[in-house]
């Protein structure tokens, strides 16, 4: 089917002029009958929901992407309002890159997801965009970057398609719980966030949001630790107060609060692992003699 996309045919006209093949690097995608093709090397790009996708097997299984049923819906803020009208202002365009399902469209905005909702202009991975270089005068990441297996090679691809003096507007988790849309790969500390983009792009201004402040990190941890335990062990917490928790050092807490292996890593304080490098060795140990990897 012809590719439909979210706003008017003049949206659509700069997609079609502006849309790369990952194959060969060509612009200006031609319809055809199963959505568009390239019309140097002949790659085809399926349409999936008005969406036209750049996500083939290959791709998705070296980044790990797939759709997911969960859905990831929020309001845009009054910020990113502000830049996706300054984008327009501009006479350019802005890219939302990770957009999730969103009411909000517009014929100067370009949604990208790896999951085709109502509202996505382009299924794309951030590791690779299928844009030319300075496309854009405005892109937003918003909770993507935790959620892609190389977010160096992304914070790149950010940088390479935004214009010169345009700006980024980035948002990413630090002190989280494990989540996944649909994996979670990243949290980064503020020293994380401005080395992903360390000589690529300057760093105007660094704030901890109103949903990010430290009271979001308490309220989530102790939520997240709640939903974890037995029913009798849920009462006991819910009934301690704040000066009983801080009364007691970690290790009381860990022997008075049981919690299923599979659930400690949602909210984790730290992990530990052992690698092995594939091939031969002298050496003799298995993790499994080892007490800290010992199924208790």
């Amino acid at each position: 089917m012809p590719f439909q996309s979210t706003g008017t045919p003049a949206k659509m006209a700069w997609l079609q002029n502006n849309l790369v093949c990952l194959k060969c690097n060509a612009t200006g995608l031609a319809e055809s009958d199963t959505g568009w093709s390239c019309p140097r090397c002949g790659q085809g790009f399926t349409v999936y929901n008005r969406a036209i996708s750049f996500i083939d097997e290959k791709l998705a299984e070296e980044t790990k992407t797939n759709a997911t049923n969960r859905v990831s819906a929020h309001a845009y803020s009054q910020s990113s309002l502000d830049l996706i009208d300054a984008a327009r202002a501009a006479g350019g365009m802005a890219l939302d890159c990770g957009a999730g399902s969103r009411e909000f469209v517009a014929d100067h905005l370009i949604q990208v997801e790896i999951t085709p909702y109502d509202n996505i202009d382009v299924l794309a991975v951030n590791q690779r965009l299928p844009f030319p270089d300075s496309s854009f005068d405005v892109v937003m990441s918003y909770d993507v970057l935790e959620h892609v297996t190389d977010p160096f090679q992304s914070a790149r691809e950010l940088s390479r398609v935004l214009k010169p003096g345009g700006v980024l507007h980035v948002n990413v988790p630090f002190l989280q719980t494990e989540h996944g849309y649909p994996h979670h790969f990243f949290n980064m500390t503020r020293m994380g966030l401005r080395q992903l983009f360390d000589g690529l792009l300057d760093c105007e201004a660094h704030v901890v949001p109103n949903s990010g402040h430290p009271a979001a990190t308490v309220w989530f941890v102790l939520t997240a630790f709640r939903g974890m335990l037995h029913k009798a062990d849920r009462v006991r917490f819910e009934s301690m107060t704040v000066n009983e928790i801080l009364g007691s050092d970690a290790k009381t807490l860990v022997r008075m609060f049981e919690v299923a292996d599979e659930a400690k890593w949602q909210a984790a304080s730290a992990t530990q692992a052992l690698f092995r490098k594939p091939g031969k060795g002298q050496l003799r140990v298995k993790a499994e003699n080892l007490p800290v990897f010992k199924r208790r």
